[in-house]
């Protein structure tokens, strides 16, 4: 289970590269779309096994996810946040939500589930700033 994270973690690091905060959240939700629909069974049991007492916690704890996506919420480009680690977390929660509800799905389509989450993201972004 760590390996496949760690997998994930070095293409999501990958989003610090991107130019804009735009660009670099949109490469963060197709990590997160590589990683789910890829090996969808795998990723249907690595869900599953995260659930298990104290699993998602050791596995979050060592991923860096939520401060990869503070990072990421930082650049000037993307509206600023009230509380941008609140806004942090409830992003990863967002993406991971989704992801994994279309992977239990069985979901192929990652056009449409990376459509479906930057609406979901972007709108969120440009909701918390009102």
């Amino acid at each position: 289970m760590q390996r496949e994270k760690d997998r994930f973690g070095a293409d999501a690091a990958a989003a610090l590269s991107e130019p804009t905060g735009r660009t670099a959240l949109q490469h963060l939700i197709q990590a997160a779309v590589r990683q789910q629909l890829s090996r969808a069974e795998l990723a249907r049991l690595l869900d599953i096994a995260e659930e298990r007492p104290g699993a998602r916690e050791a596995v979050d704890g060592k991923s860096g996810f939520g401060a990869l996506i503070h990072q990421i919420l930082a650049r000037p480009d993307l509206p600023a946040q009230p509380d941008t680690a609140r806004a942090a977390d409830d992003v990863g929660q967002l993406i991971r939500a989704l992801t994994d509800a279309a992977g239990l799905r069985g979901d192929t389509d990652a056009v449409a589930l990376e459509r479906r989450l930057c609406a979901a993201v972007f709108g969120y972004l440009g909701a918390a700033q009102m």
